[in-house]
């Protein structure tokens, strides 16, 4: 679901010049917090899941403060974004070409926001960082402990804990909205536009009893045992429902190789690779329950309030599990593979139940 082009420039100053930029930019003097919001540039480059947890707290922060919302954003996270009406303005940055004109133009209109504040949302690169410093006048950003070099290059730093990243995106508008966070907050689904809805009607053909599942990611860390995958398949068909396969282009490989441990194949919808990321949207509606490996499309089912199983195998669930009450996360990094496939049938069963009442 990610593209894993990478812009040469964004390599040059995140790969090479990137660490020796921010160790000059750090030693800087601070500046001092405005006494008004009028705008917040927002920078927010890459990735699915992560834009779909960051948007409650940007819609808190509109609602907040009134403030005029800028929204910087990639071709990744692109559709994330769009027909969020607490988004005032939104500026493409290429990243993924090497558009270097295009790139350019882009840099030119970030510089001419001029905002009250400019937040970054990455927590590990450089390349958004360095370009808040051109657009805002007072700059926030995250500290991870695993990047140490970002410590000192912001005007305020959110320290990320081991809280969910939805409490920290937050937590790093705290600086500017300046109220408590009170009570707990749902995730936003995207918008499905009405071409991605009508070609999943005619996929799915009035087919029902559907469960979604990411059985192979395009990072082999991310990706749980295929052997295990397998056989959850075989048990959602052994509880009379359909598996609905999904994957991106690049991931249909090995699903096709997973596949072929699977008892009953005819009972699969096998749609890896065919989908675009809108359509898997529209497909959402659909599910009566999601089981995939950690990633954007695990958020994504979330979002829509589907009860999701989310496998992790490389990340932390504290920080990424599934964000709705009906969700559930196991951590494959400290179990054993039977001990996560027993847990995961478990769950499984548990959303069986809550179907039938």
């Amino acid at each position: 679901m990610i593209s894993k082009k990478r812009f040469i420039l964004k390599r040059i100053i995140d790969d090479t010049f990137g660490k020796a930029l921010f160790t000059v930019f750090s030693l800087r003097s601070k500046r001092s917090i405005p006494k008004k919001v009028n705008k917040v540039v927002i920078f927010k480059l890459s990735t699915l899941g992560d834009s779909l947890l960051s948007l409650p707290a940007i819609k808190k922060l509109k609602e907040d403060t009134g403030a005029k919302i800028v929204l910087v954003h990639s071709g990744d996270n692109k559709v994330i974004f769009e027909n969020q009406g607490f988004i005032d303005e939104k500026i493409f940055l290429d990243v993924s070409r090497n558009n270097l004109f295009g790139f350019l133009k882009a840099l030119f209109k970030i510089k001419k926001v001029n905002a009250d504040f400019a937040v970054d949302l990455s927590h590990t690169g450089y390349l958004s960082a360095i370009f808040s410093m051109v657009s805002g006048k007072f700059l926030i950003g995250f500290f991870n402990p695993d990047v140490p070099l970002r410590k000192g290059f912001f005007d305020f730093e959110f320290p990320i804990g081991g809280n969910h990243m939805v409490a920290n995106y937050f937590g790093i508008f705290s600086k500017i909205n300046k109220k408590e966070i009170l009570g707990e907050f749902t995730l936003i689904s995207p918008s499905v536009d009405k071409r991605a809805r009508q070609k999943i009607e005619k996929v799915l053909r009035g087919k029902k009893n559907l469960v979604g599942v990411h059985p192979c990611h395009e990072i082999n860390e991310k990706s749980w045992s295929k052997e295990n995958f397998a056989e959850i398949i075989n048990y959602i068909i052994l509880k009379g429902k359909v598996p609905v396969i999904l994957g991106s282009p690049k991931e249909k490989p090995k699903v096709q190789k997973l596949l072929q441990l699977v008892k009953n194949r005819s009972k699969i919808l096998d749609l890896s690779g065919k989908l675009n990321v809108s359509e898997v949207f529209g497909l959402m509606k659909h599910l009566e329950f999601f089981v995939s490996n950690d990633g954007g499309i695990m958020h994504i089912s979330g979002s829509f309030g589907i009860p999701t199983l989310g496998i992790f195998s490389a990340e932390n669930p504290k920080k990424y599990a599934p964000y709705n009450k009906k969700s559930y996360a196991i951590d494959a990094r400290r179990v054993s593979k039977e001990e996560s496939l027993k847990t995961a049938k478990k769950v499984i069963d548990i959303f069986l139940k809550q179907i039938k009442k």
